[in-house]
């Protein structure tokens, strides 16, 4: 038996419902974008106004880049790691998928 929104719903109400839940996520998504967006233009006039030579030291290491390529390259690990620790295991992408395949949500 096919599921309502799979053949298509003739309900008014339910499709109003619809409208306003993919109308929601829009929205909640276009915000996200405003916030990563304005915080990249933050950081990166940061680091045009921060664009003397630093030093710096690690391990064995020592060089004196321009800040500018420190904050980018800071800024760039820290959304790499931001990613790696949001992004859900193998597992847990198993079982949403094979639960989807299902049509159950657990």
């Amino acid at each position: 038996m096919a599921r309502d929104d799979e053949r298509g719903s003739s309900d008014p109400a339910a499709e109003r419902e619809r409208a306003r839940a993919l109308e929601k996520n829009r929205r909640s998504q276009g915000g996200k974008l405003i916030l990563v967006l304005s915080i990249t233009v933050l950081l990166m006039l940061f680091a045009v106004q921060n664009s003397e030579s630093t030093r710096l030291s690690f391990l064995w290491f020592e060089f004196q880049p321009p800040l500018i390529w420190v904050i980018v390259v800071v800024g760039l690990a820290g959304a790499l790691v931001g990613y790696l620790v949001g992004r859900p295991n193998r597992e847990y992408r198993r079982r949403a998928r094979d639960a989807g395949e299902r049509g159950t949500d657990r």
